[in-house]
């Protein structure tokens, strides 16, 4: 499992502590690079993903992604030429169909996979004819998974709620790369029981991307205790320090409620600003 590079121990969400002549990394590290809200790109073994990144105008309150990086993004420039696109669900601070569609209207090896209702705003996509053949978009029965394999990237397939009463997609992706695997849940209000419906607590995961409130609020911290078994914590949808919104202040403030997080998740790497970039062996 990945440990990030910058610490000097490795540990896990038991508290336990690598010893001396623990076994080498399975597989190649990985670098994650924080877009803004619960958009990441993650480069391992070669590969690249880009996930929940590709969105314009945002939502009020949280993170709207500058004009330089949505440019190069949209191009396709490095390190942005990536393998796989993904969208958990179609939101303004998650998804925008002609940032997706102009991504990939500019990388033509690339593949998206979203939710159906992503599919639906991207028909309005100007360019629709020449990336349709590259859309991913069915939603699995809750409990079922969809497989996806492309360029030596495997993406599993989650339907893991935003809601139970939103009518609002949302899937959870399981992405493997030589060895390494990746969780990222997008909105999720689910509980432990979906999680055990894919088996994530007995499921190796070297990072897991985790909405924040699983890991602020005491009813929702024993869902990722007792439902997902990683050994990196990456928590998403953290607001930028100086928009300061009530919910916020509700944890104490921005920095009170992260440093909370990270006593209470040893293994919590928290990010703060747009491309920051982190390497977990």
């Amino acid at each position: 499992m990945f440990v990030l590079a910058l610490w000097s121990v490795a540990t896990l969400v038991t508290g336990s502590v690598a010893t001396a002549g623990a076994p080498e990394p399975a597989g190649p590290p990985a670098t994650v690079t924080y877009i803004g809200n619960e958009g990441f790109l993650v480069e391992c073994g070669g590969r690249k993903f880009l996930i929940d990144a590709l969105y314009r105008a945002g939502v009020v309150g949280y993170a709207v992604i500058s004009y330089e990086t949505r440019q190069k993004m949209e191009a396709a420039e490095p390190p942005f030429d990536v393998d796989i696109v993904l969208a958990t669900h179609y939101h303004d601070d998650h998804f925008n169909a002609d940032a997706v569609g102009t991504h990939l209207a500019n990388n033509p090896e690339a593949r998206f996979i979203g939710t159906s209702q992503c599919a639906e705003a991207l028909k309005d996509f100007e360019r629709y004819d020449e990336i349709k053949s590259r859309l991913h978009t069915s939603v699995p029965t809750e409990g079922d998974i969809i497989t996806v394999d492309h360029a030596g990237i495997r993406v599993d397939v989650m339907n893991i709620h935003h809601g139970r009463t939103r009518n609002v997609q949302n899937l959870g992706y399981l992405v493997r790369i030589d060895g390494r695997s990746f969780l990222h849940i997008g909105d999720s209000q689910a509980d432990a029981d979906v999680f055990k419906l894919y088996k994530l607590e007995s499921t190796d995961i070297d990072i897991a991307f985790i909405p924040y409130w699983y890991l602020a609020y005491a009813k929702q911290k024993t869902k990722v205790r007792n439902g997902i078994r990683a050994a990196n914590i990456i928590p998403m949808h953290i607001p930028p320090k100086d928009l300061r919104p009530s919910f916020m202040d509700d944890l104490g403030g921005w920095q009170f409620g992260t440093d909370q997080m990270k006593r209470e998740f040893k293994n919590v790497t928290i990010y703060a600003d747009e491309l920051e970039k982190h390497r977990f062996e």
